[in-house]
């Protein structure tokens, strides 16, 4: 039987008419992205600290301690802080360039330096890591040793450094 023929196909007929609208609204809220209306969407976290209330996936900047907070859906805060890697040889932590900066551009740089000695010279070289200890800058310096063997006397070992 068609939609159309008799009363009851009528009643099928509509029945199947507004599912297909039902279906279309669902499909293009996802597609859109429009936020769910549904009872967890309002619920709310409360930071400890600031004791400011965040909707679920609302995010905050704790200033003056580098820490950001974020509701996550199970009504918890998660918190974003600077970590010190683990980084070979020896570092120094660098203070942030501004302290009031937003997460995670107000975590300190650490900088790491080695040395090599060789009879050519001498080799610096310095590494700094963010806070996940990605590298962000490498810098080499080397310094080369040159004996002018023609205006000194052999058994004189005095050099010159050059800075290249």
């Amino acid at each position: 039987m068609k939609c159309g023929e008799g009363m009851r196909s009528f009643n099928i007929c509509t029945i199947k008419f507004y599912y297909l609208i039902f279906c279309e609204i669902v499909f293009w809220q996802q597609l859109v992205g429009l936020p769910y209306q549904g009872s967890s969407y309002y619920q709310k976290c409360t930071d400890s600290e600031t004791k400011q209330e965040l909707l679920i996936g609302d995010v905050i900047q704790r200033r003056g301690r580098c820490i950001r907070a974020q509701c996550l859906g199970t009504l918890e805060i998660w918190e974003d802080s600077c970590q010190i890697p683990h980084l070979p040889g020896t570092c120094s932590q660098l203070p942030p360039p501004n302290e009031f900066l937003d997460y995670p551009d107000c975590c300190p740089l650490h900088e790491c330096k080695s040395y090599e000695f060789n009879e050519n010279g001498e080799t610096v070289e310095t590494l700094t890591y963010d806070h996940h200890g990605i590298l962000k800058k490498q810098n080499i310096i080397k310094f080369l040793v040159v004996v002018d063997h023609q205006k000194r006397n052999p058994n004189d070992n005095v050099s010159a450094r050059f800075n290249i």
